[in-house]
Order: structure tokens, then sequence, then C-alpha cells
């Protein structure tokens, strides 16, 4: 199974530009949204063997401006391809925030993992990882290891 590789750090500085915190709360921990609109951003790292390590985030302007979806500045998209690149490294995914809702793909996000092939992380009441399996033909919820 394919697994996501974040850092702590990259996590927190995911919260933060989505404007979450994360609740302790004795037995489980919570994210608690403070944003009104869906926030995303683009993941920069590298593939490896049945990983995919997010090494770096760039936050995006949602073009869209909704609570419900969410649409990258086409700038903000080419400038973080172009900066993966002169760090030898590339897009592996994005994030978006669900200010109002779970962390599961909503149809729209359904499409866009299958139509981008990409890595994508949404931050609801948790953190959830997918990607589209073209074996399986379906999207496939990802294992997330935060070190």
């Amino acid at each position: 199974m394919m697994e996501v590789e974040i850092k702590k750090e990259i996590v927190e500085e995911i919260l933060k530009l989505c404007r979450f915190d994360l609740i302790f709360s004795g037995d489980e921990d919570k994210i608690v949204s403070g944003s009104v609109e869906e926030v995303c951003g683009v993941l920069i790292g590298e593939l490896k063997e049945n990983k995919i390590v997010v090494e770096k985030v760039r936050k995006a302007e949602n073009i869209a401006k909704s609570p419900f979806l969410f649409e990258i500045s086409p700038h903000d998209l080419y400038n973080a391809y172009i900066d993966a690149q002169k760090e030898g490294k590339e897009v592996v995914g994005v994030f978006h925030s669900h200010p109002h809702g779970s962390p599961n793909p909503s149809p729209l996000d359904i499409k866009g993992i299958k139509g981008t092939g990409l890595l994508w992380l949404i931050v609801g009441r948790e953190l959830k990882a997918f990607s589209y399996d073209n074996k399986l033909n379906k999207i496939i919820e990802l294992k997330i290891k935060i070190e």
C-alpha cells in the first residue's frame, strides 16, 4: 500500500495555513477550523518506492473563494512547479481544507484526484490523504506517516 511520509513541522504548517488548530482532547486529537473559505496549496517532495515524501508546502490562492470548493491559482501552481524543478524535486500533490465538514473527498475532489494523478491531502476534523490507483481504477485512501 502506498504511504505518505510527512514531517510533523509540515503538518503543523498546513494546519496553520488552513487556520486549523490541533486540539488535544484526552483520548483523541481533533482538528478544529477557524476558517470560512477552503484554503489550498501545493505539496513538493519526491516519489520513492511505495512512498510519497512531502518535503515542502506552498500556500496557493483559492480563486474560487468558496467554503465548499477550491481552485488553485494557475500562477501559484506554475510557480510551485518551477520552484520544485529548481530544487530537483517535484509537485507530488495538493492540499485543501474542508472547514465545515469531513476530510473525505467530495464528488469534485474525486474528479480532481482522478484527473491529476496527484496526492490529495484533505484537512477536516482530521487529516486524510487520497490518490488514484490506475490498476484498481479507483480512489484509495493512503496511510499518513508523520515523523
